[in-house]
Protein backbone atom coordinates (compact mmCIF):
# COMPACT_ATOMS: atom_id res chain seq x y z
CA UNK A 1 0.00 0.00 0.00
CA UNK A 2 2.77 2.49 0.75
CA UNK A 3 4.31 1.63 -2.71
CA UNK A 4 0.90 2.14 -4.28
CA UNK A 5 0.32 5.81 -3.37
CA UNK A 6 3.53 7.35 -4.61
CA UNK A 7 2.90 5.44 -8.05
CA UNK A 8 -0.07 7.38 -8.08
CA UNK A 9 1.20 10.74 -7.45
CA UNK A 10 3.84 10.36 -9.76
CA UNK A 11 0.88 9.40 -12.65
CA UNK A 12 -0.88 12.79 -11.75
CA UNK A 13 2.15 14.58 -11.56
CA UNK A 14 2.85 13.03 -15.37
CA UNK A 15 -0.95 14.07 -16.05
CA UNK A 16 -0.70 17.58 -15.21
CA UNK A 17 2.72 17.95 -16.91
CA UNK A 18 0.72 16.49 -20.48
CA UNK A 19 -2.26 18.47 -19.64
CA UNK A 20 0.43 22.10 -19.01
CA UNK A 21 2.42 21.48 -22.00
CA UNK A 22 -0.36 21.26 -24.21
CA UNK A 23 -1.69 24.40 -23.24
CA UNK A 24 1.72 25.55 -23.82
CA UNK A 25 1.44 24.74 -27.52
CA UNK A 26 0.57 28.78 -27.93
CA UNK A 27 2.79 30.37 -25.53
CA UNK A 28 2.37 33.28 -23.35
CA UNK A 29 4.38 36.48 -24.73
CA UNK A 30 2.58 39.00 -22.46
CA UNK A 31 1.14 39.58 -19.07
CA UNK A 32 0.17 42.51 -16.52
CA UNK A 33 -2.26 43.04 -14.09
CA UNK A 34 -5.20 43.59 -17.00
CA UNK A 35 -4.94 40.84 -19.76
CA UNK A 36 -2.70 37.85 -20.76
CA UNK A 37 -1.55 37.55 -24.06
CA UNK A 38 -0.96 33.86 -25.74
CA UNK A 39 0.65 34.55 -29.62
CA UNK A 40 2.60 31.78 -32.00
CA UNK A 41 2.74 30.09 -35.39
CA UNK A 42 0.71 27.04 -34.86
CA UNK A 43 3.07 24.75 -37.57
CA UNK A 44 6.50 25.77 -36.16
CA UNK A 45 8.59 23.00 -34.22
CA UNK A 46 6.10 20.43 -35.47
CA UNK A 47 6.40 19.68 -38.81
CA UNK A 48 9.11 21.32 -42.16
CA UNK A 49 7.88 24.20 -43.44
CA UNK A 50 8.13 25.24 -46.82
CA UNK A 51 7.44 27.77 -49.30
CA UNK A 52 3.92 27.46 -50.04
CA UNK A 53 2.87 26.12 -46.93
CA UNK A 54 -0.32 27.46 -45.17
CA UNK A 55 0.80 28.51 -41.81
CA UNK A 56 -1.30 30.17 -39.15
CA UNK A 57 -0.67 32.83 -36.91
CA UNK A 58 -2.97 32.52 -33.93
CA UNK A 59 -3.34 35.50 -30.71
CA UNK A 60 -5.26 34.32 -27.81
CA UNK A 61 -5.89 37.59 -25.16
CA UNK A 62 -7.51 36.98 -21.85
CA UNK A 63 -9.31 40.21 -19.60
CA UNK A 64 -11.62 41.07 -17.51
CA UNK A 65 -14.48 41.94 -19.64
CA UNK A 66 -16.09 44.29 -16.89
CA UNK A 67 -12.66 46.43 -16.72
CA UNK A 68 -10.86 46.07 -20.05
CA UNK A 69 -11.66 46.47 -23.51
CA UNK A 70 -10.09 45.07 -26.04
CA UNK A 71 -8.56 45.99 -29.56
CA UNK A 72 -11.08 44.11 -32.18
CA UNK A 73 -8.53 41.97 -35.17
CA UNK A 74 -9.07 41.79 -38.66
CA UNK A 75 -7.42 41.43 -41.93
CA UNK A 76 -5.58 45.18 -41.47
CA UNK A 77 -3.99 44.00 -38.22
CA UNK A 78 -2.18 41.02 -39.61
CA UNK A 79 -1.02 43.21 -42.49
CA UNK A 80 0.29 46.14 -40.46
CA UNK A 81 2.18 43.44 -38.12
CA UNK A 82 3.92 42.08 -41.05
CA UNK A 83 4.20 45.33 -43.27
CA UNK A 84 8.21 44.50 -43.26
CA UNK A 85 7.82 41.26 -44.84
CA UNK A 86 6.69 41.35 -48.23
CA UNK A 87 7.46 37.62 -48.65
CA UNK A 88 4.91 36.73 -46.06
CA UNK A 89 1.34 37.41 -47.50
CA UNK A 90 -2.72 36.83 -45.81
CA UNK A 91 -4.20 34.33 -47.42
CA UNK A 92 -7.56 34.28 -45.71
CA UNK A 93 -9.54 37.05 -42.93
CA UNK A 94 -9.06 35.79 -39.34
CA UNK A 95 -11.28 33.68 -37.60
CA UNK A 96 -12.08 35.39 -34.27
CA UNK A 97 -14.22 33.78 -31.81
CA UNK A 98 -14.96 35.00 -28.30
CA UNK A 99 -15.29 32.34 -25.26
CA UNK A 100 -16.22 32.96 -21.51
CA UNK A 101 -13.83 31.31 -19.19
CA UNK A 102 -13.97 30.85 -15.20
CA UNK A 103 -15.54 34.18 -13.00
CA UNK A 104 -15.28 37.20 -15.18
CA UNK A 105 -13.01 36.38 -17.35
CA UNK A 106 -13.29 36.42 -21.19
CA UNK A 107 -10.64 35.53 -24.13
CA UNK A 108 -10.57 36.51 -27.71
CA UNK A 109 -8.94 33.81 -30.13
CA UNK A 110 -8.42 34.99 -33.61
CA UNK A 111 -6.38 32.60 -36.08
CA UNK A 112 -4.67 34.39 -39.18
CA UNK A 113 -4.09 32.08 -42.30
CA UNK A 114 -1.09 33.01 -44.35
CA UNK A 115 1.94 31.91 -46.95
CA UNK A 116 5.47 32.55 -47.23
CA UNK A 117 5.93 33.28 -50.93
CA UNK A 118 8.89 35.25 -51.25
CA UNK A 119 12.76 35.79 -50.35
CA UNK A 120 12.78 37.51 -46.72
CA UNK A 121 13.18 40.93 -46.50
CA UNK A 122 12.93 42.26 -49.73
CA UNK A 123 16.09 40.16 -51.13
CA UNK A 124 16.15 39.27 -54.13
CA UNK A 125 18.08 36.02 -54.49
CA UNK A 126 17.46 33.49 -51.52
CA UNK A 127 19.61 30.89 -51.82
CA UNK A 128 19.55 27.98 -48.78
CA UNK A 129 17.30 27.99 -45.80
CA UNK A 130 15.00 30.97 -45.28
CA UNK A 131 14.82 32.95 -41.94
CA UNK A 132 11.99 35.28 -41.68
CA UNK A 133 12.45 37.24 -38.78
CA UNK A 134 8.71 37.33 -36.63
CA UNK A 135 7.74 41.44 -36.36
CA UNK A 136 6.95 43.08 -32.85
CA UNK A 137 3.09 43.18 -32.78
CA UNK A 138 1.36 46.11 -30.83
CA UNK A 139 -2.01 46.19 -29.49
CA UNK A 140 -4.27 48.46 -27.84
CA UNK A 141 -6.32 47.94 -24.94
CA UNK A 142 -8.70 50.00 -22.71
CA UNK A 143 -9.60 49.91 -19.19
CA UNK A 144 -13.35 51.22 -18.34
CA UNK A 145 -15.29 51.92 -15.96
CA UNK A 146 -18.88 49.70 -15.00
CA UNK A 147 -21.08 52.17 -17.57
CA UNK A 148 -18.56 51.11 -20.25
CA UNK A 149 -16.89 54.69 -20.35
CA UNK A 150 -12.83 54.70 -21.14
CA UNK A 151 -10.80 55.24 -18.22
CA UNK A 152 -7.20 55.09 -19.80
CA UNK A 153 -6.07 53.37 -23.12
CA UNK A 154 -2.87 51.22 -22.90
CA UNK A 155 -0.66 50.01 -25.55
CA UNK A 156 1.58 46.81 -25.44
CA UNK A 157 4.16 45.35 -27.69
CA UNK A 158 4.74 41.40 -27.71
CA UNK A 159 6.22 39.43 -30.20
CA UNK A 160 4.91 35.62 -31.75
CA UNK A 161 6.38 32.70 -30.67
CA UNK A 162 8.96 31.42 -31.99
CA UNK A 163 10.45 34.33 -33.10
CA UNK A 164 11.71 33.34 -36.63
CA UNK A 165 9.90 31.06 -39.19
CA UNK A 166 12.27 29.02 -40.76
CA UNK A 167 11.70 27.63 -44.37
CA UNK A 168 13.43 24.62 -45.94
CA UNK A 169 14.59 24.75 -49.62
CA UNK A 170 13.17 20.85 -50.26
CA UNK A 171 9.95 20.93 -52.15
CA UNK A 172 7.50 18.18 -50.06
CA UNK A 173 6.87 15.26 -52.68
CA UNK A 174 5.06 11.95 -52.27
CA UNK A 175 5.90 9.25 -54.60
CA UNK A 176 2.39 7.94 -54.13
CA UNK A 177 0.87 11.49 -55.41
CA UNK A 178 -0.67 11.20 -58.81
CA UNK A 179 -0.06 14.63 -59.80
CA UNK A 180 3.68 15.48 -61.60
CA UNK A 181 5.67 18.57 -60.79
CA UNK A 182 5.09 20.31 -63.86
CA UNK A 183 1.06 19.84 -62.75
CA UNK A 184 2.20 22.80 -60.06
CA UNK A 185 5.17 24.46 -61.70
CA UNK A 186 4.35 24.29 -65.40
CA UNK A 187 7.50 26.24 -66.14
CA UNK A 188 9.96 24.32 -63.80
CA UNK A 189 9.12 27.05 -61.07
CA UNK A 190 11.05 29.61 -62.70
CA UNK A 191 9.48 31.79 -64.96
CA UNK A 192 9.89 31.15 -68.31
CA UNK A 193 12.21 32.77 -70.96
CA UNK A 194 11.04 35.43 -73.76
CA UNK A 195 10.55 33.74 -76.85
CA UNK A 196 13.21 34.37 -79.80
CA UNK A 197 12.25 37.38 -81.84
CA UNK A 198 11.28 36.65 -85.78
CA UNK A 199 13.41 38.40 -88.13
CA UNK A 200 12.16 40.13 -91.11
CA UNK A 201 12.01 38.49 -94.48
CA UNK A 202 14.63 40.36 -96.16
CA UNK A 203 16.74 39.53 -93.26
CA UNK A 204 16.74 36.17 -93.58
CA UNK A 205 17.09 35.88 -97.09
CA UNK A 206 20.25 38.57 -96.65
CA UNK A 207 21.46 36.25 -94.03
CA UNK A 208 20.80 33.34 -96.02
CA UNK A 209 22.58 34.39 -98.92
CA UNK A 210 25.63 35.40 -96.60
CA UNK A 211 26.22 32.24 -95.12
CA UNK A 212 26.01 29.86 -98.33
CA UNK A 213 28.46 33.16 -99.78
CA UNK A 214 30.79 32.10 -96.99
CA UNK A 215 30.42 28.45 -97.16
CA UNK A 216 31.45 28.45 -100.62
CA UNK A 217 34.02 30.25 -99.82
CA UNK A 218 35.26 27.48 -97.46
CA UNK A 219 35.68 25.29 -100.45
CA UNK A 220 32.61 23.17 -99.08
CA UNK A 221 31.63 20.88 -102.00
CA UNK A 222 28.04 19.76 -103.09
CA UNK A 223 27.01 16.30 -103.19
CA UNK A 224 25.14 14.69 -106.00
CA UNK A 225 21.85 14.96 -103.59
CA UNK A 226 22.60 18.70 -103.76
CA UNK A 227 23.09 19.14 -100.16
CA UNK A 228 25.74 20.27 -98.38
CA UNK A 229 28.47 18.46 -96.76
CA UNK A 230 29.61 21.06 -93.47
CA UNK A 231 29.48 21.98 -90.34
CA UNK A 232 26.05 20.63 -88.86
CA UNK A 233 23.78 22.75 -89.64
CA UNK A 234 22.59 25.49 -86.67
CA UNK A 235 18.96 26.21 -86.15
CA UNK A 236 17.10 28.98 -84.06
CA UNK A 237 16.02 27.06 -80.28
CA UNK A 238 12.95 26.45 -80.47
CA UNK A 239 11.66 25.78 -76.91
CA UNK A 240 12.54 26.28 -73.37
CA UNK A 241 15.55 24.07 -72.65
CA UNK A 242 17.32 24.90 -75.87
CA UNK A 243 17.25 28.53 -75.77
CA UNK A 244 18.47 28.02 -71.80
CA UNK A 245 21.00 25.86 -73.94
CA UNK A 246 22.30 28.41 -75.70
CA UNK A 247 23.27 30.43 -72.62
CA UNK A 248 25.56 28.34 -71.09
CA UNK A 249 28.17 29.17 -73.41
CA UNK A 250 28.40 32.01 -71.63
CA UNK A 251 31.54 32.25 -69.35
CA UNK A 252 30.65 35.36 -67.81
CA UNK A 253 28.00 33.46 -65.51
CA UNK A 254 28.59 32.76 -62.06
CA UNK A 255 29.11 29.13 -60.60
CA UNK A 256 26.29 29.48 -59.01
CA UNK A 257 24.07 31.44 -61.81
CA UNK A 258 25.62 28.34 -64.14
CA UNK A 259 25.04 25.68 -61.82
CA UNK A 260 21.23 27.08 -61.74
CA UNK A 261 20.78 27.62 -65.05
CA UNK A 262 22.48 23.96 -66.41
CA UNK A 263 19.48 22.28 -63.41
CA UNK A 264 16.50 24.31 -64.97
CA UNK A 265 18.04 22.79 -68.74
CA UNK A 266 18.21 19.20 -67.48
CA UNK A 267 14.89 19.67 -65.51
CA UNK A 268 12.78 21.33 -68.32
CA UNK A 269 14.28 18.75 -70.70
CA UNK A 270 12.77 15.73 -68.83
CA UNK A 271 9.60 17.68 -68.59
CA UNK A 272 9.27 18.20 -72.12
CA UNK A 273 11.10 15.81 -73.91
CA UNK A 274 10.70 12.49 -71.45
CA UNK A 275 7.74 13.69 -70.15
CA UNK A 276 9.40 12.35 -66.68
CA UNK A 277 9.52 14.15 -63.58
CA UNK A 278 13.35 15.23 -62.67
CA UNK A 279 12.66 15.65 -58.67
CA UNK A 280 10.75 12.61 -58.44
CA UNK A 281 13.73 10.74 -58.81
CA UNK A 282 15.25 12.39 -55.77
CA UNK A 283 13.14 10.38 -53.56
CA UNK A 284 12.19 7.34 -55.42
CA UNK A 285 14.35 4.20 -54.44
CA UNK A 286 14.94 2.65 -58.02
CA UNK A 287 14.93 -1.03 -56.78
CA UNK A 288 10.93 -0.22 -56.47
CA UNK A 289 10.76 0.55 -59.73
CA UNK A 290 10.62 -0.59 -63.26
CA UNK A 291 13.23 -0.36 -65.41
CA UNK A 292 12.91 2.60 -67.30
CA UNK A 293 14.03 3.28 -71.32
CA UNK A 294 17.62 3.31 -72.10
CA UNK A 295 16.95 7.52 -72.62
CA UNK A 296 15.20 8.22 -69.57
CA UNK A 297 17.87 6.35 -67.34
CA UNK A 298 20.67 8.25 -69.04
CA UNK A 299 18.77 11.29 -68.40
CA UNK A 300 18.07 10.35 -64.69
CA UNK A 301 22.13 9.35 -64.05
CA UNK A 302 23.47 12.42 -65.15
CA UNK A 303 20.39 14.79 -63.83
CA UNK A 304 21.00 12.95 -60.11
CA UNK A 305 24.99 13.79 -61.17
CA UNK A 306 23.88 17.39 -61.43
CA UNK A 307 21.52 17.78 -58.39
CA UNK A 308 24.39 16.52 -56.08
CA UNK A 309 26.39 19.47 -56.87
CA UNK A 310 26.46 22.46 -55.32
CA UNK A 311 28.34 24.51 -57.56
CA UNK A 312 30.13 23.40 -60.83
CA UNK A 313 33.16 24.98 -60.89
CA UNK A 314 34.20 26.72 -64.45
CA UNK A 315 36.99 23.76 -64.90
CA UNK A 316 33.79 21.01 -64.71
CA UNK A 317 31.48 22.90 -66.62
CA UNK A 318 32.82 21.44 -70.26
CA UNK A 319 32.25 17.93 -68.52
CA UNK A 320 29.18 18.47 -67.78
CA UNK A 321 27.24 19.97 -70.76
CA UNK A 322 28.82 18.17 -73.28
CA UNK A 323 27.40 15.03 -71.21
CA UNK A 324 23.90 17.03 -71.58
CA UNK A 325 24.49 17.74 -74.99
CA UNK A 326 25.38 14.30 -76.26
CA UNK A 327 22.39 13.01 -74.31
CA UNK A 328 19.96 15.72 -75.99
CA UNK A 329 21.59 14.68 -79.81
CA UNK A 330 21.19 11.23 -79.63
CA UNK A 331 17.69 11.32 -78.71
CA UNK A 332 16.48 14.23 -80.84
CA UNK A 333 18.41 12.09 -83.75
CA UNK A 334 16.25 9.08 -83.05
CA UNK A 335 13.32 11.45 -83.58
CA UNK A 336 12.01 10.32 -80.27
CA UNK A 337 9.71 12.90 -78.82
CA UNK A 338 7.38 12.58 -76.27
CA UNK A 339 5.87 9.78 -78.29
CA UNK A 340 8.46 7.05 -77.83
CA UNK A 341 10.83 7.19 -74.85
CA UNK A 342 13.46 4.87 -76.63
Amino acid sequence: MNNLLPRKTLLLLFLVMVGADAAQIIPIVYRDPYVEVRAGIGEAGRQPIHIGDLLSLEIRIQFDSHIVRVEQFDSEYFQRGFSNQSGIRLFAPPVVTYESLAGELMETRAVWSFQVLDCPADQKICAGDKNYELPIMSMVYQIIDASGQTLNDKTIRFKPWPDKIIVSTALPYSSGAERKFSDYFPAGAYPDMLPATNSSNGGALAVAAGGLLLALGFGISLSKSGSLHGPPETTLAGNRWERLLMELSDSALQDEQWTDALRRCASWFCLDELDANPYAWLTDDPTDSAQPPKSVAAARALFMDIANQDMIEPQKRTEFLNRFTQLADEYLARGAGKRNLD
